[in-house]
């Protein structure tokens, strides 16, 4: 392969980093076992990853941090991974296997990193610059460096993005007595194939992780009858509790038969290899979800190879090309945050649809905002169009609420948003705020223009006079961590919308303003502490190194010590995972610590 030309700008790097991760090592395999090695690998560090990682990192943020890194991983395996014939059986990974994928799996964490600075870069929030091999990101100066990680802050105001920790530990609800189903469990397997379990799981082992299951699911937080012509989000809720249980049973029988049969090979059978329709089937045999509903929903779960992003995280069922026979890694779902999930495969597959259940969850975000504001006696008025003397429509207001006792009139532009995932979707994400933002100019100048005309339309049931008002503020009311920046300049301010209704609602009888301005300083001191705790990052990627600012203690990327601790040699292939020689690649950069190893 001739050698890509050496960039002589941050602007022409991307390309270089790519053709970076078109040399991984992993590409020497054939495609079904490097799918299938790759997943395994995931399983592996699912399970002894919090051994790895400094006490200040949790095991759920390290399941997500290599799910990320698995995510980009997989789609690039599709394209340079030779071909092979299908295979009946589960192909053997040897030891030298699992240490080239583990090999990607360091080499992608960088990239990851990199990457993200990038996006970041082309929506400028980072400025960039190249002097030599070394690469460096700085935040914009108009950017709070908090906010990214605001929500990390926040767990406690919002659904969580995958389950519940206590049933990943094995804590069982208070009627379940905790030894039943495992004694249950072992028994079975003792006398049966391991993969009997997701056949036909017994009432003492299936019972009890339902229960927990149930417990841990988040429920749906959009309308359950949202349908997309064969499935609903209700449908979709009913199968992945009933999906969960199977692949939690699957795993846990396969730990326990590991460690009472030594001679069980853990690693050839904790990945699936099934058809969608005998899945389907499985799904369906207990009465709980109907066989076609599964094949529906299963069908759109597969990971798209032909797409061009295709996505691990909410299409976590990965084909082996030819064969109809898909592998699945449990702990890929059982971690998943089902209606992320669902919703963004809804993005990509049925966009009316999901703009209609995106509406539906507005609505009722604004109904809460609106019942929190009318509970401390605030005029408070929800989905009002506000239109100008042509009777054309200027904005919505979502919710508006005024305060007699300050004369101070708040209007609330919400926009509810799924987690940004790419690229595309994070650009899309800072677009909507900044809709929203533009909404409130539009609200501000309307006001000012006509004012007794602007309060009968959002107020058309109570009598406010124009005089009344002292003060008209505009608020946009999403996740706090969406979108890069407030508009501060106009005092438009991004509201954490569970944050700002608990707010509301743990506040006494004081004026509106002194609320909000709470709301406005709890963020901000959220931001501040994240910014007081933020490291700056230096990372070797493909013979550059790159140098990244301050992310906040809780983001910082999760360090993976190499096995491999001596220098290499000039013609050993380049610590830094790019696949090339050392002395092509990072020699130049010796004398430069990183931190990420």
């Amino acid at each position: 392969m001739v050698e890509a030309k050496r960039p002589q700008n941050i602007d022409g790097l991307e390309q270089y980093f790519d053709e970076a991760l078109s040399r991984l090592r992993v590409y020497e395999l054939p495609l079904p076992i490097a799918l299938y090695a790759s997943l395994i690998v995931f399983e592996e560090l699912d399970c002894t990853v919090t051994d790895r990682i400094s006490e200040r990192f949790s095991a759920l943020a390290a399941m997500l941090h290599y799910k990320d890194a698995l995510e980009i991983l997989i789609p690039n395996l599709f394209k340079g991974c030779r071909p092979q014939e299908s295979i009946r059986e589960p192909p053997i990974i040897t030891s030298n296997i699992i240490d080239t994928i583990t090999d990607a799996f360091h080499f992608c964490e960088r990239y990851h990193f990199v990457v993200h600075s990038y996006t970041l870069y082309h929506q400028k929030q980072f400025t960039g610059s190249l002097s030599s091999r070394v690469v460096d990101f700085q935040y914009s100066k108009d950017i709070n460096i908090g906010r990214s990680s605001l929500n990390l802050i926040l767990s406690n105001y919002h659904e969580q993005r995958t389950l519940n920790q206590s049933w990943l530990s094995g804590i069982l609800p208070p009627s379940i007595a905790p030894n039943q189903s495992k004694e249950a469990l072992v028994k079975r397997i003792k006398s049966t194939d391991i993969r009997a379990i997701i056949y036909s799981t017994t009432d003492e082992v299936y019972i009890p992780i339902r229960e927990i299951v149930e417990a841990a699911l988040p429920r749906p937080t959009v309308d359950t009858n949202a349908n997309c012509g064969s499935y609903s989000i209700g449908d979709c809720y009913n199968f992945w509790i009933e999906f969960m249980v199977r692949m939690f049973a699957y795993k846990q029988a396969c730990e326990e038969k590991h460690r009472i049969d030594k001679s069980f090979n853990l690693l050839e059978h904790i990945i699936l290899r099934i058809t969608l329709s005998e899945l389907s089937a499985i799904l369906a045999n207990r009465g709980t979800v109907e066989h076609e509903v599964a094949f529906s929903i299963l069908s759109d779960l597969v990971l798209g190879s032909t797409t061009s992003r295709p996505d691990i995280l909410v299409q976590p069922l990965v084909p082996i090309p030819n064969t109809g026979i898909i592998l699945i890694a449990p702990s890929l779902i059982y971690t998943a945050n089902w209606e992320v999930c669902v919703l963004r495969n809804w993005i990509k597959l049925y966009p009316d649809i999901y703009g209609k259940a995106i509406a539906s969850k507005k609505g009722k975000l604004a109904k809460s905002l609106g019942i929190a504001l009318a509970s401390k006696h605030f005029v408070t008025s929800v989905n009002r169009r506000l239109t100008d003397g042509k009777k054309q429509t200027i904005s919505d207001v979502d919710v508006a609420a005024f305060d007699p006792s300050d004369g101070l009139l708040a209007i609330f532009q919400i926009k509810w948003l799924i987690e940004p995932d790419s690229t595309r979707e994070s650009i899309h994400t800072d677009a909507e705020i900044s809709y929203a933002i533009e909404q409130s100019l539009r609200c501000k100048s309307e006001f000012e223009n006509d004012r007794s005309r602007f309060l009968k339309q959002i107020f058309p049931d109570s009598d406010i006079g124009v005089s009344a008002v002292k003060e008209l503020s505009c608020y946009v009311v999403a996740r706090g961590d969406m979108g890069s920046k407030d508009d501060e300049k106009n005092d438009i301010y991004v509201l954490d919308y569970l944050l700002s209704i608990d707010t509301i609602g743990n506040s006494t009888d004081v004026p509106l303003g002194k609320i909000i301005s709470r709301i406005i300083d709890k963020q901000v001191e959220i931001s501040k502490s994240i910014e007081e705790g933020t490291h700056p990052l230096r990372i070797k990627l493909a013979g550059y190194l790159i140098r990244l600012p301050g992310y906040g203690v809780v983001a910082r990327p999760i360090v993976v010590k190499s096995a491999r601790t001596a220098q290499p040699r000039r013609n050993d292939r380049c610590i830094c995972g790019s696949g090339r020689k050392y002395k092509k690649c990072c020699l130049e950069l010796a004398s430069y610590d990183e931190d990420i190893v």
